[in-house]
């Protein structure tokens, strides 16, 4: 990050402070377990009335971001959350979420907005069911995730919550948890005033590509020919392209059916 621009830590010493639980099973960590953290350590730095929370991997596609937020300038309700609602008892959260309330809601989280005292409520609750798991000796992995906690939070306390889409009906198409835009080419096709997650670049599906495909068993008469071939090192790029052609051929037509899609 550039030296002007302020930044916040989250750590361990800050949640172990707060009483927040600060260790997870989940090899991905808290930060995406618990989004919710960063409102947290955000609302002690910077004093304000309203916060929003926008994960990297959600982009827009309007002319003047500014647009965007300038709808939301008078609203006062303590959450703006995604398609929030009850949450169904087939929910993997919700079984977890009963340790908040037992009415258990529901939200997709990559772009919220709450305000402080939905904030204040929100880490009261996660104080208390850290200290809960711990007096218990419960297993960790049950521990309500953020997509859970906030919006069960929020109205537990009679706070009030709006859609996120209601503010903007038709900016939602390419909004969800699995369809996934690959860079600015992929985002360029795309309508404008639209708000899109996941956003990602194109080497993420590379790699996800290459975690199936890789590692290519080396038979012995593969490697009997590299042993008896003399060439330089210019030249392994130009073969690993020709296996390429070859190799992936199937990949390379789905991923040009799929170029220019508008499917959301």
């Amino acid at each position: 990050m550039p030296q002007e621009i302020q930044k916040i830590s989250l750590n361990k010493a800050y949640l172990n402070q707060n009483n927040i639980l600060s260790e997870h099973p989940n090899s991905n960590g808290l930060g995406w377990l618990c989004g919710d953290y960063f409102y947290y350590v955000f609302s002690e730095n910077v004093i304000a009335d309203y916060y929003w929370l926008i994960e990297p991997d959600v982009a827009f596609t309007f002319d003047n971001l500014s647009d965007f937020f300038a709808k939301f300038q008078t609203a006062t309700q303590d959450a703006v959350l995604y398609n929030f609602a009850k949450a169904p008892e087939s929910w993997a959260w919700t079984a977890r979420a009963k340790v908040i309330h037992n009415d258990v809601y529901q939200a997709f989280f990559p772009l919220s907005r709450l305000s402080f005292r939905a904030i204040s409520a929100c880490k009261s609750e996660r104080q208390k069911i850290t200290d809960y798991f711990h007096k218990n000796n419960l297993n960790l992995s049950q521990y309500p995730n953020d997509e859970s906690l906030v919006v069960t939070a929020v109205l537990k306390h009679k706070l009030s919550v709006e859609p996120l889409n209601k503010f903007w009906p038709d900016s939602f198409k390419y909004f969800s948890y699995r369809n996934a835009i690959l860079g600015d080419n992929g985002k360029n096709i795309l309508p404008v005033n639209q708000v899109i997650h996941p956003f990602r670049q194109p080497e993420y599906l590379g790699g996800l590509l290459s975690q199936v495909i890789s590692p290519i068993p080396l038979t012995e008469s593969m490697l009997d020919f590299i042993h008896r071939s003399t060439l330089g090192k210019e030249d392994i790029d130009r073969i690993l392209k020709s296996i390429q052609k070859q190799a992936f051929k199937d990949i390379t037509k789905a991923l040009e059916r799929r170029c220019n899609s508008l499917i959301p």
